[in-house]
């Protein structure tokens, strides 16, 4: 089993966007199956902890990109996807800000990329 981990903050949702990002996160939950080859199981971020993910039996975690501050997140509400990052028992992907997330729990500054110079 995969579970693909939906990183967006509640004020995501309440976007002009939100039905097209809900359809996107169905769509690759089934795009990560038919990758894999495994069940892929879509959990909310907030309701993620090692317990969960041991009883799911998962085999990795893919977590998804979100469009909040890192700050709107309570840290208590994390506690459990933070745990399993940390834990380091599954193989663990992040995009954007899944990524952003990983870094942040192995203690990597998190900034935001600021002005690219030309070339």
């Amino acid at each position: 089993m995969i579970v693909f981990v939906d990183n967006e903050h509640p004020s995501g949702y309440e976007q002009p966007w939100a039905e097209t990002l809900m359809a996107n996160r169905v769509r690759i939950t089934y795009m990560l199956e038919d990758m894999s080859g495994h069940e892929c199981h879509l959990v909310r971020w907030n309701r993620v902890t090692p317990e969960l993910l041991r009883e799911l039996d998962a085999r990795a975690i893919f977590i998804s990109g979100n469009s909040a501050q890192p700050d709107d997140y309570e840290p208590d509400q994390q506690a459990g996807l933070r745990a399993a990052i940390a834990s380091m028992e599954w193989p663990t992907f992040g995009v954007c800000g899944g990524h952003q997330l990983l870094g942040q729990v192995f203690d990597v500054p998190v900034d935001p990329i600021g002005d690219l110079e030309d070339g």
